[in-house]
């Protein structure tokens, strides 16, 4: 039974990570109303041919590209020229000039109350005085186009579903990823559009300029642009890159979106999405073109891929390093909520101006709900965790005295794991160059120190967990981790609910789970296959849900903050504690000298090779 339960935990874990990849590439003979990745990539591999910072002669190309490609199409695209002198993060726009790119796909719902698109505001977000220009220009040059505009194009004032992506790079990269692979799906998400039933709505496509040197493009179409200021409205939907392969996530939403999520799981894009991401993200210093949308109150979300993050504005941002599956979900994304949003069929929910609390169950499989609900359910969860202590206690297999041991168990693992792995981590910044500033990012998708900080933090658990055994029961001491998962969960469903769901349904699960050992097993351990897989089903929810996340987390952070993610593993872990005590038995000290062996050797193995 042993080796069941390790091998049952294993596999667990190895398939919620195995959900989540992207979805597979189609090819160039899908049919015509299908987004293709080999189809989009025909535009990427001229986009991506050489860095194209913004006013080089290679984004003239570019830009002539896309321009070829959006009047081919039949639409009639427009070229917003802004000069400004400086970013407002202070870098020096070559040229003092930026070009967006505009056009839209009109729906057959559009109404005769047009917008001449005349603006005469002169006043920039940069901080400086500078000429804006003419505001509006039908562009009717060739692939060579100056971006000079003249006052001629009109715009409905219907809503808009607005798919926006930047196609600037920095100077020494390639940016194949970033951004254009979400130009290029942009390119043939406008195709697949075209080729399927007419839109209801407006769907709007904006090449922004001057991403890299400070989100410049984006503020100045945001400022000055009359689509901005549609009177039905904008949702504006942003892909962004951080890496060249993997699943892309929605980071980031407006708030009060609920009804957006809605749509997001309606769409029929496989979706990978938590809601504690969006809450954090709004904490962080970091801002992407939808930012600036957000703060001038459009709603809408960002999407971005995160693996591979070694690529990232380096060289080997190339066609060749991107994953095309990556590619695919971008596209998928982009025609699913396009014909979701301007098909008629969404933004109709009861939950519109609410937040949401939305994850994923089991790879791409959204969950989501109000965030009015957070309080109830870790009420819940409480009541049932409190209930199943109850009956313990009860039965007299559970001690309080015991359960209280068993919660300083966790938080000892929580403090061993994070002391082990900052200690690791700091002997091998001392071997591996690309450990230190400014370089501590390129590590960070390497698989031997992801594995190296698992196995820390899991022999940190199995020690403490060996310790209080001495004189707890296997129940007393889950009881005790329960109860940390307990505290969080209050914490959370009151001043964090994005972020509640990751306490409140592992705690009502692993409420069950004690259940089952209580009623099961007078000597509150496992000891019969029928407990192991009960308590096994109340487990996977944990694993599905904790174990893409702490690994999407991982990628998303630099190595340095591994000891805090290894604090976040160990309590993960502490969920497992009734199989794993029943798989290792009375051998929890030893395993747990090997694991802990094993991850320094692992940390420091791979250090040595890049020394």
């Amino acid at each position: 039974m042993r080796v069941g339960l390790l091998c049952g935990i294993l596999l667990l874990v190895a398939l919620s990570l195995y959900l989540c990849r992207p979805p597979e590439p189609r090819p160039a003979s899908a049919p015509a109303e299908v987004f293709s990745a080999e189809r989009a990539l025909s535009h990427l591999r001229v986009l991506a041919r050489e860095p194209r910072p913004t006013g080089s002669p290679a984004i003239v190309a570019a830009r002539g590209h896309i321009l070829g490609v959006l009047r081919a199409e039949g639409l009639s695209p427009e070229v917003q020229e802004a000069r400004v002198g400086a970013s407002s993060w202070g870098r020096a726009i070559p040229g003092g000039v930026v070009y967006n790119l505009i056009a839209v796909l009109p729906g057959t719902g559009t109404d005769t109350d047009m917008d001449t698109g005349t603006d005469t505001d002169t006043d920039t977000d940069t901080g400086t005085d500078t000429d804006t220009g003419t505001d509006t220009d039908t562009d009717t040059d060739t692939d060579t186009d100056t971006g000079e505009r003249t006052n001629s194009t009109s715009y409905s004032s219907n809503s808009l579903v607005l798919l926006v992506s930047h196609y600037d790079s920095v100077a020494g990269s390639p940016g194949a990823s970033d951004d254009g692979a979400a130009v290029a799906a942009m390119l043939e998400t406008l195709r697949a559009l075209r080729a399927g039933p007419p839109l209801a709505g407006d769907v709007g496509f904006l090449f922004t300029d001057g991403e890299e040197l400070g989100l410049v493009g984006a503020e100045q179409f945001a400022a000055r642009h009359p689509i901005a200021r549609r009177k039905g409205g904008v949702v504006v939907l942003n892909f962004e890159a951080r890496g060249s392969w993997g699943p892309v996530y929605m980071f980031e939403t407006s708030e009060g979106s609920a009804d957006l999520i809605e749509d997001l799981a309606a769409s029929g894009a496989p979706v990978f999405a938590n809601s504690l991401s969006a809450v954090v993200y709004r904490l962080m210093p970091n801002a992407t073109d939808f930012t600036i949308f957000e703060r001038r109150g459009a709603r809408g979300m960002g999407f971005a891929h995160i693996g591979g993050f070694r690529h990232y504005h380096m060289p080997s941002d190339t066609v060749l390093n991107l994953d095309k599956g990556t590619l695919q979900h971008h596209g998928e994304y982009m025609v699913g909520l396009a014909r979701r949003l301007a098909g008629g069929s969404g933004r109709g929910s009861r939950m519109r101006g609410e937040d949401a609390v939305y994850f994923n169950a089991a790879g791409s499989i959204l969950i989501f709900y109000s965030s009015k609900w957070a309080l109830p359910l870790a009420g819940l969860s409480g009541l049932v965790f409190g209930g199943a202590v109850a009956l313990g206690v009860r039965r007299k297999v559970l001690r309080l005295n015991r359960v209280a041991l068993g919660f300083c168990s966790l938080i000892g693992a929580m403090f061993a794991a994070f002391v082990l792995v900052l200690l690791a981590w700091l002997a091998a910044r001392v071997l591996d160059d690309r450990l230190r500033p400014p370089l501590t990012h390129r590590a960070l998708d390497d698989g031997f120190y992801i594995a190296a900080v698992t196995l820390l933090s899991a022999g940190a658990v199995i020690f403490a967990g060996a310790i209080a055994s001495r004189r707890s029961r296997p129940a007393e001491i889950f009881a005790g981790h329960l109860a940390g998962w307990l505290l969080l969960s209050a914490a959370s469903a009151i001043g964090l609910k994005g972020g509640s769901h990751l306490p409140v349904w592992p705690l009502l699960f692993g409420a069950g789970g004690l259940y089952a050992i209580l009623y099961l097993e007078n000597e509150g351990a496992i000891a019969s296959w029928k407990s192991a897989v009960l308590v096994a089903i109340c487990a996977a929810p944990a694993i599905f849900l904790w174990a893409p996340t702490l690994h999407a987390v991982l990628l998303a952070l630099s190595l340095a903050a591994s000891p805090a993610v290894a604090v976040l593993m160990a309590l993960f872990l502490g969920l497992l504690w009734p199989l794993l005590a029943a798989a290792f038995g009375d051998r929890k000290k030893l395993v747990s000298a090997g694991l802990l062996a094993a991850g320094v050797a692992l940390a420091l193995g791979r250090a040595l090779i890049h020394s």
